[in-house]
């Protein structure tokens, strides 16, 4: 793509759009794409084809009134101290960061930016044709970017003192994550073999097992546990050797494990998937036997579970 179509599209979206509204977006060389796409202005979200207004936060010490920032008459009045409430993990052990590495889902950086930036790559993506050969790596740019606008939604509503922002911010969260999942299942139905990167060692980067187990990753974030469980399966079905394999195994895990409290039949399943995840080396392989030994005790297994915790405290390499 030209920097002269990059420059146009954003242009058109910062100077030509008033909230939202349909336009067709026209490519260019053979087979052009002509569609009409649904483009949201600054001061919207786009959620499929309805476009979500984004109410703007005002400076402390104002409020929003009839889309103004106002301030807000100081009144004194002396607050109770309130102690902290310590907010621990299941079952204080949170594995979060080593499902999901990337910096942008634990430090995202401020909404009002990334809605900007998620719109310009809209009206982007609108005006890109089917066979332009970055197509894909903008859908994944904007799989990626909807991760990190749940992310910084999902921050501000935990930040949140009242019960409307809560609201808001799960709303925002919850869209974002729709979108991401939609961006994630394109690239991966129309480019099925995309990369990201090819090394000179010939071995490629970001590579569609890694958009599948992401893919996977915001199914279970919108609890939408069967259809984490096939995007899954198709990371051991289809990259048998991916860097992700150990991660998916643990995310099976971990479904199941959860399950086995109403249902005890699940826990061979859990055993089987960590045991799975336990063979791979790399960060995943500890966590792996700490919830193997979990599961151990969990069916009254002592022994395997000690022996399970102990090797919890090994290298993080594989066992022959």
């Amino acid at each position: 793509m030209s920097k002269q179509t990059i420059t146009t599209a954003v242009f058109v979206l910062a100077t030509s759009l008033f909230g939202c509204k349909e336009t067709t977006a026209a490519g260019t060389g053979p087979g052009p794409q002509t569609a009409n796409v649904v483009v949201c202005a600054p001061g919207s979200f786009m959620n499929g084809n309805e476009c979500i207004p984004i109410k703007p936060e005002c400076p402390a010490g104002t409020t929003d009134r009839d889309g103004q920032c106002v301030a807000v008459p100081q009144v004194a009045v002396e607050e109770p101290v309130t102690p902290p409430v310590a907010v621990a993990e299941e079952d204080g052990k949170g594995y979060e960061e080593i499902l999901d590495p990337r910096r942008q889902v634990r430090e995202p950086r401020a909404r009002a930016l990334l809605v900007t930036e998620v719109q310009a790559l809209e009206a982007l993506f609108a005006a890109v044709p089917k066979d332009a050969s970055d197509r894909p790596q903008l859908i994944r740019r904007l799989a990626e970017g909807y991760v990190e606008l749940a992310a910084a939604a999902a921050r501000d509503g935990r930040a949140a003192k009242d019960a409307e922002t809560v609201a808001k911010s799960e709303r925002l969260a919850v869209a974002a994550r729709s979108a991401a999942i939609k961006y994630y299942s394109m690239l991966v139905m129309q480019y099925p073999k995309f990369c990201r990167s090819a090394q000179a060692s010939g071995k490629s980067s970001g590579c569609n097992d890694e958009t599948l187990y992401y893919l996977g990753v915001e199914y279970v974030r919108s609890k939408e546990l069967d259809k984490a469980r096939k995007t899954f399966l198709q990371v051991i079905r289809d990259w048998p050797q991916s860097d992700f394999a150990g991660h998916t195994y643990f995310q099976f895990g971990e479904m199941f494990r959860l399950e086995a409290a109403m249902d005890p039949t699940k826990w061979a399943l859990a055993e089987q998937s960590f045991r799975e995840a336990t063979k791979y080396e790399g960060k995943i392989r500890n966590p792996a036997y700490e919830r193997l030994a979990d599961v151990y005790e969990a069916q009254g297994k002592a022994a395997e579970a000690k022996a399970a915790r102990a090797k919890a405290k090994g290298p993080a390499v594989a066992t022959p």
